[in-house]
């Protein structure tokens, strides 16, 4: 049976698969609104038919800019928070510093490390769930006033 540092060590080296798991289906939702976000915009051309709505262009601009800050949101979701900031295993590091340690001196730098390199992993996670959760918000609005601007 293995003892509690072994098993321990088994459970840090699988919570990097876990965080990146959860990171890549973050990101797949932060496409999946910026995607909706387009095709809710999409649909205003043929809205622009009724004659009000060409009249009134002040629904037209709030909606231009709820859209931009739909995508500059989107894109600080993927690509700026991507910067650099997700912490996974180096191999450089084991080959560097660790191989000569011993067994369980060695499990226990991975853990202590893996402890580390989770709650950096988690704060990204955290920032990315804020950035899908303010596009959830600006789709709603959007939508809203799509909806309004349409029924008048």
């Amino acid at each position: 049976m293995p003892s509690a540092l072994e098993r321990s060590y088994q459970i840090a080296i699988r919570s990097y698969d876990v965080v990146i798991n959860r990171i890549t289906v973050m990101d797949g939702r932060i496409l999946s609104l910026l995607a909706l976000s387009s095709a809710i915009t999409a649909a205003i051309p043929i809205l622009v038919r009724n004659s009000f709505l060409i009249k009134n262009t002040c629904f037209m601009v709030l909606l231009a800019v709820i859209f931009l800050s739909t995508v500059l949101t989107g894109v600080y979701g993927l690509v700026w928070l991507k910067r650099g900031t997700m912490t996974d295993l180096d191999p450089r590091a084991f080959h560097r510093e660790y191989l000569d340690k011993e067994d369980k001196q060695f499990m226990k730098e991975v853990i202590k490390y893996a402890c580390q390199h989770y709650e950096r992993n988690v704060k990204l996670l955290n920032e990315k769930w804020k950035c899908s959760r303010n596009l959830t918000g600006l789709i709603v609005l959007e939508t809203i006033l799509i909806l309004v601007w349409a029924w008048f």
